[in-house]
């Protein structure tokens, strides 16, 4: 995870002293905050879905990165598949207010 822009904005806000655990995975940093090793960023659907967890701002817009919907080029005209691209449309649709914290 060292890639997404949540690292980048801590490893340019926070000193490195201050950071007291990194995990790999969004589960691993729910785990994490759950046990209170400490604080961090989350997706918004993944901490607002955790009733233990306290949200302690707003999103923060810099953070926010789009969300690709992929198929490979050669099947994305097969009945099969646009069906699925299309259901997964909808879904993440009628789901992007918890996708964007709202």
């Amino acid at each position: 995870m060292a890639g997404l822009a949540a690292a980048s904005h801590l490893r340019g806000n926070v000193s490195e002293g201050r950071i007291a655990c990194r995990f790999d995975t969004v589960g691993g940093v729910v785990a994490g905050i759950e046990a209170g090793v400490g604080v961090g960023f989350l997706p918004c659907f993944a901490g607002d879905r955790h009733p233990a967890l306290v949200r302690l701002g707003p999103p923060v817009a810099s953070l926010a990165t789009d969300l690709w919907l992929l198929t490979h080029a050669d099947l994305r005209h097969v009945p099969r598949v646009r069906v699925l691209v299309e259901f997964l449309g909808e879904r993440m649709a009628a789901l992007r207010p918890l996708v964007e914290g709202l």
